[in-house]
């Protein structure tokens, strides 16, 4: 949902109401040369009618308090891609086909009222480019899930927990992006402007406050089901295909592979138990209503899953997709059809009404009341039933072609999700993060599952009701399954059946972090990046923290670990393999994982590059006093011993940890904490003599050097660590005589840092951390750090 676009040109086109003109860019005439699609020989009129043989087709959910007139889909730079009127009523579906619009990711569609004011705004940045067949919906989550991508513009920190934070426990039981539109909405109706509640939102949730909302809202808003909760809801309507024991195995499938510690995915299983019982019917028979509710909860779903999920990493599979794309574009055109053909079967029952006025709810009931098949045969009455027969062959012919796309579907998946994995092809050779994948996979999986198999149902039952109410019939019709409840049961029980093996087993799904080597997962845990919850039973559960996993070249974990004595929990990434080598031992310093291979030689016999030397100071006699400053920002802590070697480091976590000694001798400091009346920043001392580093007259020349480890925790709450390596040489000349000098080095601790001797920086990606003489008068004897070779800002 992140897009590279200018924050001031999404609100001038899209939020700010006093500067959008909706009309200066509505032309709905542009189809023909006199604005009619069906004048011969306009030219517009006859591109017109080539698109509609591809149109894209949107069914669109209202659930504003307005009713929709008109829509307009625009790119980032407010270029109109689509237009239209519409007369939508709240509550209500409706059908909006457009010719040569294409979709895209960077597109959105916004919604006016009457009075051309903005009502909602559509995101289809979770859309598959290129989709023919959408359903889409008007309503404060829409509105959230878009004004929640600009406040990611707005703030880099901004995650999906921080936004669950500042709703509270109404979290738990309503979206958080559905809370976050009716509250943007809601400060639009006081009269500010779009500019003003945007940034008030930032600065709420950047404060750790709370956003409060009118408890109208919350009446309004869709609440969100525990698998518990669900079991009680719509559980006498087993006949429906959206309440069946198998779509509720399906659900629970996914459940059961979508648990893991990232923020949202608690959410992303209560939406998904709440979208499959929300189309349980209740009074009326008409699936057809059903199936666009399940599937305009669906879409809610993906879109919330791709909002939470963009915090993970995007997809870098794209063309993966987009062969997923062709093949459901394909099979949504047989579920097209078939859904035209049971809004006939549907529209007929509606209007034939029986004595007391009710419209009946079967065809063997209506033929029954008008004297029974054969009588029906004989009257008036039978040449539109004897159509609405016909429509059994379009019925047919769908799902069987259903059947004969099903296996390209499964395949395209298979191929996507990357479910085998071998010695010689592991999972983690998989480019990106294999999280999202799954994510992904797991939901097209599902999709595919509960879009297919419920139109198959409700049209097998339709079917089964109309070869019903031709038992006995003494003539031919228009049904194709006329005496051949065989042909019926083959045609659709053969498609079911496989979607069921195909799409609704446990091993259709599959876990976050399956194919994880189980030495580092074990791992993981014993250094106490655990994460401990209630699940929706009760049950507590431990699990790794484990946010994200990142395959290719340099393969990653992304972890939460506890990085002081409080336990709290920092964010950082291990990079567990390099080459052919695999580094499944990791230690925890400071909530940052680092290899055991690090700690198991001398500095100068590791593996782990080392940059250039400071040179700080030398003195003419052994009892000089060394002594120099670092200053680094506040986000930062030290891990810091008297050891010369830190092979004699042996514990497998380590908090932040400083050296101190006051002796006779004096003050020995090790990357200390000292006061200091600069703002904004940490200052650490390193101080010392030649008692201390047990440097005695002689005639050798002798050197020390002593480990400390730095955290950093940057702007997007990445947490590194590198080490700073205080180094110490005595020089003797049996002329002059020794000669003290003191300096430091950067060294690398992890995998996926660099460093060289011709630089004095560490890098972690793009980003390198350096130090340099500090600004003249700052503080004596010190060094600032750099990030990207600028100074870390600080106050005098």
């Amino acid at each position: 949902m992140k897009r590279n676009i200018k924050l001031s040109a999404i609100l001038s086109v899209a939020l700010s109401l006093s500067m959008l003109d909706a009309h200066a860019v509505w032309n709905t005439n542009s189809i023909g040369d006199d604005g009619n699609p069906h004048t011969e020989g306009n030219a517009g009129a006859n591109e017109h009618h080539a698109k509609l043989k591809s149109a894209t087709k949107l069914v669109l959910r209202n659930d504003t308090n307005s009713i929709i007139s008109s829509i307009q889909i625009k790119d980032p730079d407010g270029k109109v891609h689509y237009s239209n009127n519409l007369n939508c009523a709240t509550e209500s579906f409706c059908e909006i086909s457009a010719p040569g619009l294409k979709l895209n990711k960077d597109l959105d569609a916004f919604f006016f009222d009457s009075k051309n004011k903005l009502v909602s705004v559509y995101d289809f940045s979770s859309v598959p480019d290129s989709s023919q067949y959408e359903y889409i919906y008007a309503s404060n989550l829409s509105l959230g899930l878009y004004i929640y991508s600009l406040l990611e513009v707005i703030d880099k920190a901004m995650t999906f927990e921080r936004l669950s934070h500042a709703f509270g426990a109404n979290s738990e039981k309503y979206s958080p992006f559905e809370l976050l539109g009716g509250y943007y909405q809601q400060q639009i109706d006081s009269g500010k402007s779009s500019n003003q509640v945007l940034n008030s939102i930032d600065n709420v949730i950047k404060h750790n406050g709370v956003l409060m909302l009118n408890s109208s809202l919350l009446k309004n808003s869709h609440l969100l089901l525990s698998s518990n909760q669900g079991r009680m809801v719509g559980s006498s309507a087993t006949k429906s295909p959206f309440c069946s024991s198998g779509m509720k195995t399906a659900v629970g499938f996914f459940e059961a592979v979508a648990k893991g510690p990232f923020a949202g995915i608690g959410i992303i299983t209560k939406m998904i138990t709440a979208a499959q019982y929300s189309a349980c019917p209740s009074s009326t028979p008409d699936y057809t209503q059903q199936f666009r509710q399940i599937n305009e909860r669906l879409s809610e779903l993906r879109d919330q899953m791709n909002a939470i999920s963009d915090q993970i990493g995007a997809l870098s599979v794209q063309a993966s997709l987009i062969q997923i794309t062709n093949v459901t574009n394909e099979m949504d055109r047989d579920t097209n059809s078939m859904e035209t053909a049971l809004n006939l079967y549907y529209s007929f029952l509606r209007n034939q009404p029986d004595r007391s006025g009710r419209y009946h709810t079967t065809l063997q009931s209506y033929v029954a009341a008008n004297g029974g098949i054969n009588r029906v045969m004989n009257s008036n009455l039978w040449t539109s039933l004897n159509n609405l027969y016909a429509t059994s062959n379009q019925l047919r012919t769908s799902v069987q072609d259903l059947e004969s796309t099903r296996p390209n579907l499964r395949r395209e998946l298979d191929t996507f999700c990357r479910v085998n994995s071998s010695t010689a092809n592991p999972v983690d050779n998989i480019a990106g993060s294999i999280m999202r994948r799954r994510i992904d996979c797991n939901y097209y999986v599902l999709r595919s599952y509960v879009r297919y198999t419920s139109i198959a149902t409700a049209a097998q039952q339709a079917l089964q009701d109309m070869f019903n109410s031709l038992i006995g019939a003494g003539g031919a019709s228009n049904f194709q399954y006329q005496n051949d409840q065989a042909r019926l049961n083959s045609d659709f029980g053969t498609f079911l059946q496989s979607m069921e093996a195909g799409f609704g087993s446990s091993r259709s799904f599959i876990h976050l972090i399956n194919g994880l080597d189980s030495r580092l997962i074990s791992r993981i845990e014993a250094v106490g990046c655990i994460h401990r919850y209630r699940d929706s039973n009760g049950q507590n559960i431990s699990e790794p923290y484990i946010l994200d996993w990142h395959g290719g070249t340099s393969p990653y974990v992304e972890v939460m670990c506890p990085g002081d004595d409080q336990n709290t929990m920092f964010r950082s990434r291990y990079q567990y393999r390099s080459g052919t080598t695999n580094y499944f031992n990791p230690r925890n310093v400071m909530g940052v994982l680092v290899p055991n291979e690090f700690f198991s030689s001398t500095r100068n016999n590791n593996q782990f590059q080392h940059s250039g030397d400071v040179s700080h100071s030398s003195g003419s006699n052994d009892e000089t006093i060394l002594w120099y400053r670092l200053i680094a920002p506040q986000n930062t802590r030290v891990y810091s011993t008297n050891l010369t070697s830190i092979t004699g480091i042996t514990d497998i976590r380590l908090n932040p940890h400083l050296f101190q000694l006051n002796s006779n001798g004096g003050v020995w400091n090790i990357m200390t904490p000292i006061n200091h009346n600069i703002g904004a920043v940490n200052v650490y001392e390193n101080r010392t003599n030649s008692s201390f580093l047990r440097i005695r007259n002689g005639l050798v020349s002798q050197e020390r050097e002593y480990n400390s480890f730095i955290r950093f925790t940057d702007e997007a709450g990445l947490s590194w660590v590198w080490s700073i390596v205080s180094k110490y040489s005595r020089s003797f000349h049996g002329i002059w005589g020794a000669n003290v000098s003191e300096g430091f080095q950067q060294q690398c601790m992890t995998l996926d840092c660099q460093a060289t001797p011709s630089s004095l920086a560490v890098r972690f990606g793009l980003t390198s951390y350096s130090w340099r003489a500090s600004p003249a008068g700052l503080l004596d004897s010190s060094y600032i750090m750099t990030i990207n070779g600028e100074a870390i800002p600080f106050s005098r």
